[in-house]
């Protein structure tokens, strides 16, 4: 005879139960109800996760792990956007709540999906892998420290071979985002000036707004999350980038760039006098290279030469210096109306963010 406590085990192992993918019966579905059947999967799967006691979730999780690989493996029906979300977002909850024993074969499994096949016939694979291994970065980067120079390699390599796919190419900066927030200072610096390079790249040529502002993100997380680009070169870089996007025709991105102007000057901020701020704005500088050196020889002369080169000291910005940078753009007279419109937001955003003792005790200053 089964007593109560038996009964109430019995009853809270049916309730953990993991759902498992039918992928024989998925591919027998008509083709217009394959997405339908595998969404619903997904919604139980997730809901089975999240529901899942912490305490409980490790022995759950080696089923459920295998079940998010399956479903990013699939070719047809490709996983659609809110799937590969949500399951992003079951990973991310494992690796938060539960064990982190098969983190490394996890991330793995993810890189195995996006450094093999042909990018054009395996893309809903890759951009299912790509989605699910920024989650997995953010929530449990910190335990993947010795992965994170092939995840960013692998990642980097995609947008090279995404130039057709838009929205897979905004995964990937927002993936690359992801792994910054969860490596944190964690982050290599020579892996992380990769990450910018390609960061500038995108953005002096991105036609697509979607992705620009996934780069604009990108940018500003290196600037919150390391402090390799506290310096003045750097600062000034990023703020050429976001003064070409204020002239954008698209709202989204003239929106993007000064959103994240602001957070890059609030990074930069330090309650200090003007005066002994360490910020100077820059003015051009007259060159003397020869007639016909090519801008890559500009780019060489900015880095460090070698060994011998000193440390880039860091910037601090008063609130004075910060309302300077955003004056001096909004007040040229070749500023249209539309980029003033999106700088306006910047001021919003700093003045919002600010204590409101720093904003009464500076009211005054200029």
């Amino acid at each position: 005879m089964a007593t109560p406590e038996t009964a109430v085990n019995g009853a809270q192992q049916d309730d953990l139960a993991v759902p498992v993918l039918d992928i024989s019966k998925l591919h027998a579905l008509p083709t217009e109800q394959q997405d339908l059947f595998l969404l619903t999967f997904v919604a139980d799967l997730r809901q089975n996760a999240l529901g899942t006691p912490a305490q409980q979730l490790p022995a759950a999780q080696p089923t459920i792990k295998r079940e998010i690989i399956k479903i990013v493996g699939l070719t047809a029906p490709s996983p659609s956007r809110i799937i590969r979300h949500t399951l992003g977002q079951v990973l991310s909850d494992l690796y938060t709540r539960g064990s982190r024993q098969l983190l490394v074969e996890t991330i793995n499994d993810l890189l195995g999906f996006i450094n093999t096949g042909k990018s054009d016939k395996e893309a809903g694979t890759k951009h299912t892998a790509t989605t699910c291994l920024g989650y997995v970065y953010k929530s449990a980067g910190d335990s993947a420290i010795s992965l994170h120079g092939l995840v960013v390699a692998s990642l980097l390599k995609l947008v090279k071979t995404t130039q057709v796919h838009t929205g897979f190419r905004a995964s990937v900066f927002k993936a690359l985002g992801q792994c910054i927030q969860g490596l944190g200072t964690s982050l290599d610096e020579s892996i992380a000036r990769d990450i910018w390079k390609q960061v500038r790249t995108a953005l002096s040529n991105e036609k697509s707004a979607l992705v620009q502002k996934h780069c604009f993100i990108c940018a500003r997380l290196l600037f919150q999350h390391t402090s390799y680009f506290l310096n003045a070169n750097d600062f000034e870089n990023f703020k050429s980038l976001v003064w070409k996007a204020t002239e954008a025709n698209v709202l989204a991105t003239r929106n993007a760039s000064c959103n994240n102007l602001a957070q890059v000057l609030l990074r930069l901020y330090n309650d200090v006098k003007s005066s002994e701020s360490g910020y100077v704005t820059k003015k051009p500088k007259k060159t003397t290279r020869k007639q016909g050196a090519g801008s890559d020889e500009e780019i060489e002369a900015d880095r460090p030469d070698s060994s011998s080169a000193k440390p880039t000291p860091q910037i601090s910005l008063s609130l004075v210096d910060i309302l300077r940078v955003v004056s001096a753009q909004y007040c040229r007279p070749s500023t249209s109306n539309k980029a003033r419109c999106g700088l306006a937001l910047s001021y919003k955003a700093i003045l919002e963010s600010l204590p409101e003792k720093a904003i009464q005790d500076h009211y005054s200053d200029g």
